[in-house]
């Protein structure tokens, strides 16, 4: 009898943690909300957020590399998450052209294309250009001796994180590439369990976001007041701030253990549906509708310093919602058309 596999939801609280803390950056950057906080005080708290949650693309890649080294990967789950996007993608189009009343051809295609990449949406794009190299890197990499793995990667945090330390333009981390790097740093951690007690772990996340935050406020006020940039980057995907402080955010979630069979049912439901608030709030005709939103209860709260969190949550939710009728619709659909075809 095959032994059954059982269900890491840890890995469901970092996927659920990533997407809202996505929001969170949004609500933050997109929505100018660090921009609009009036005093001091709720600046900072507003910049604490926003490096506290910088975390989350790298977190969604970790995630990946974790699951994905002992996984075979097949052209069909590409294709079944591209219909998600496609979806979304054409859905936003059509809605905001109803809405608006006017539809700008070369816009749109300018968006949904190249086909089936989704040109309008830069993570999936770079995922999309890392996908199919998933399965030639699980071969490499478990090929490779445990200290040839732990070489290898120390050589591409070195080229690309401490090269791009002292020069910011080099990398982002906006390219398929970072995202194969960080894909092996989640399928290390997964062949190789890293043992650091939690307050530490607890302690480098807040401290190395906190330092990324101090550093992107500095360069902020330079540019601003003297004209000059800082040649230390702060808040990007490829700073070794962020990427110390998305390695303990993911060894943390990692050790969350979850009992209760309520919660795990909730997070069993709400994990599959978060990518999809990735899609709406972030897609190109619709961002500016959520953008209105945030600024509507920024006038109401005087931004505050928990708007950021509170706005963020409300359209984490609100796309939760979306995805979760929409896998309903589909469902349903799914089912008349199965017993159409009995009944035929």
């Amino acid at each position: 009898m095959q032994k059954s596999i059982e269900h890491d939801y840890s890995i469901d609280v970092v996927r659920i943690l990533a997407m809202f803390l996505v929001c969170v950056n949004h609500v933050a950057g997109g929505y100018r909300g660090m921009a609009n906080a009036p005093t001091i005080v709720d600046r900072a708290a507003a910049v604490s957020f926003w490096s506290l949650a910088f975390v989350s693309v790298n977190l969604f890649m970790l995630t990946t590399g974790y699951l994905g080294i002992n996984h075979t990967w097949k052209t069909k789950s590409f294709l079944k998450l591209w219909g998600q996007v496609a979806f979304y993608c054409i859905g936003g189009l059509l809605l905001t052209a109803l809405m608006s009343g006017h539809f700008s051809f070369s816009n749109s295609i300018s968006i949904i294309s190249p086909i089936p990449f989704a040109n309008g949406y830069w993570y999936f794009t770079a995922y999309a250009g890392a996908f199919f190299l998933f399965p030639y890197l699980n071969k490499g990499f478990l090929a490779l001796s445990h200290q040839e793995q732990k070489k290898l990667l120390l050589t591409l945090f070195i080229v690309i994180c401490l090269f791009g330390f002292y020069n910011k333009s080099i990398w982002g981390g906006y390219n398929a590439v970072w995202l194969l790097v960080m894909y092996l740093a989640g399928a290390y951690i997964k062949l190789h369990p890293i043992v650091v007690k939690s307050r530490y772990l607890i302690g480098l996340y807040v401290s190395t976001s906190l330092i990324g935050g101090v550093l992107f406020s500095a360069d902020s006020y330079m540019r601003h007041t003297y004209d000059v940039s800082l040649p230390l980057p702060g808040l990007d995907y490829t700073s070794p701030f962020t990427v110390c402080a998305s390695l303990a955010c993911f060894l943390i979630c990692l050790r969350v253990k979850i009992a209760s069979p309520w919660l795990r049912k909730m997070l069993v439901l709400i994990a599959p549906l978060t990518f999809a608030v990735y899609l709406i709030h972030t897609h190109p005709f619709l961002f500016g509708y959520f953008g209105r939103f945030a600024r509507w209860i920024g006038e109401f709260s005087h931004y505050a310093w928990w708007h950021i969190p509170v706005v963020a949550l409300l359209i984490f939710l609100f796309c939760l919602a979306v995805e979760y009728l929409r896998t309903r619709l589909f469902l349903g659909i799914n089912s008349l058309i199965v017993r159409c075809k009995r009944t035929v």
